[in-house]
């Protein structure tokens, strides 16, 4: 009797274990939330790296190479928007450039379809490709991302960044 009251206990407990475990899941919103972390260079050049980290709640952020037809054939080929404001007079105003500096972020792997995730996003960035800036001037960029079901995230602006400092 002692034995089955210790093997019911042990029961008991490792369920308890298992199902506390399970409640460790964040609730996110569906759509994205993204915050910038970081912007730092790469190497002697003009390149640098944008770090943000999101949160999404049903896991749907990112692309196939094959994510070409609609609605991923045009406004959304795309699902990382990055605008660049230059300082000028004080203040920012919007860089037309000949290129978007927008990119694609890859389909997540090992992502269950309507999980909460979280992580970070790098994406590389060379903006004196351009021929529009000269070292010294100062920019931003704003971003924002959409996911697979097309919920635009918030848009989150970078600190100041003078091109010749970096």
């Amino acid at each position: 009797m002692k034995k089955l009251l210790i093997y019911i206990l042990i029961a008991i407990l490792s369920g308890l274990m298992f199902l506390s475990s399970c409640t460790d899941d964040k609730d996110y919103p569906i759509e994205p939330k993204i915050k910038f972390e970081d912007f730092r260079k790469v190497n002697q050049d003009s390149t640098g790296i944008i770090t943000l980290s999101y949160t999404d709640g049903d896991g749907d952020i990112g692309l196939a190479k094959s994510d070409t037809l609609y609605p991923y054939d045009s406004t959304y080929f795309y699902n990382f928007f990055l605008y660049i404001f230059e300082r000028k007079n004080g203040q920012y105003d919007s860089v037309q450039t000949s290129i978007p500096y927008h990119g694609r972020i890859p389909l997540l792997e090992n992502v269950q379809e309507g999980e909460s995730i979280e992580g970070e996003i790098e994406m590389e960035l060379d903006i004196f490709s351009m021929d529009v800036f000269i070292p010294g001037d100062t920019v931003v960029f704003d971003i924002f991302i959409v996911d697979r079901a097309l919920h635009h995230s918030n848009t989150v602006r970078t600190p100041p960044i003078i091109l010749n400092s970096f």
